[in-house]
């Protein structure tokens, strides 16, 4: 599950400093894609760029893999669902 917590928490992060997933890869030295792939925590990530990520966002690694609430999700003309994988 560490995987959803960094996910969670990145993606969290990133949004609240208001930066777009480029402009956080640009920071983390990564391509856009593989941000998106964090965020969906569909990508494993090796220590270096976890350091990176929270290097990027100015916080500590550990803060990253924290236990996190699911994201939510809000797609155009829908309303907002949470998106979870706890139970699968």
């Amino acid at each position: 599950p560490w995987l959803r917590y960094v996910a969670a928490n990145v993606r969290r992060l990133r949004e609240r400093q208001g930066l777009t997933q480029e402009q956080f890869a640009g920071r983390a030295g990564a391509a856009p894609r593989y941000v998106q792939e964090i965020e969906r925590a569909r990508t494993n990530l090796s220590l270096k760029m976890l350091v990176s990520l929270a290097d990027a966002l100015d916080v500590d690694p550990r803060r990253l893999m924290r236990p996190a609430p699911p994201l939510t999700v809000a797609r155009p003309g829908r309303p907002a669902h949470t998106r979870s994988r706890m139970g699968r």
